[in-house]
């Protein structure tokens, strides 16, 4: 009769690297939630501020100081989005904003799309998955976005 092989070695193994897998996605979802902490707290000052305050402590001056009261209720409503913390996941996606205010708001706080690709469509919706780069050198962030399809 053969002798069965020790494989606690192997458990050994296994719990170490799983240890490790650990400890990356851990780190790397710091890096996500650290940045988009970022992005909520410039929502929140433009929320709380206005956006003439803002602008003038915006490295890059956006958004641009001569807005109309609708142009600030968009630029609002927008930011609205994530102090309700929307963009990480699927499920709870950016919504109504379409990509180019997505964009709008996101160069605002610095960040530029990089990549786009649509995830899933849902009820006449595309889920679309868009990466940013942030143009100071913090991390990249992937935000979804909700978008009415079009024909």
């Amino acid at each position: 009769m053969m002798k069965r092989p020790d494989l606690s070695i192997f458990e050994v193994e296994k719990k170490k690297i799983l240890s490790l897998l650990h400890n990356d996605l851990f780190q790397k979802m710091l890096i996500i939630l650290s940045t988009y902490n970022l992005i909520r707290k410039d929502a929140l000052r433009f929320l709380k501020t206005g956006h003439k305050p803002f602008t003038r402590r915006n490295a890059l001056k956006l958004p641009i100081l001569e807005l109309s009261p609708d142009e600030i209720f968009i630029l609002k409503s927008r930011c609205e989005q994530f102090k309700n913390n929307k963009g990480l996941t699927r499920e709870n996606s950016v919504d109504g904003l379409g990509n180019d205010g997505l964009f709008c708001i996101m160069r605002m706080f610095n960040f530029l799309p990089i990549d786009q690709q649509i995830k899933s469509k849902v009820e006449g919706y595309n889920i679309i998955k868009i990466t940013f780069k942030h143009q100071f050198g913090r991390p990249n962030i992937v935000l979804y976005n909700k978008v009415k399809c079009s024909l």
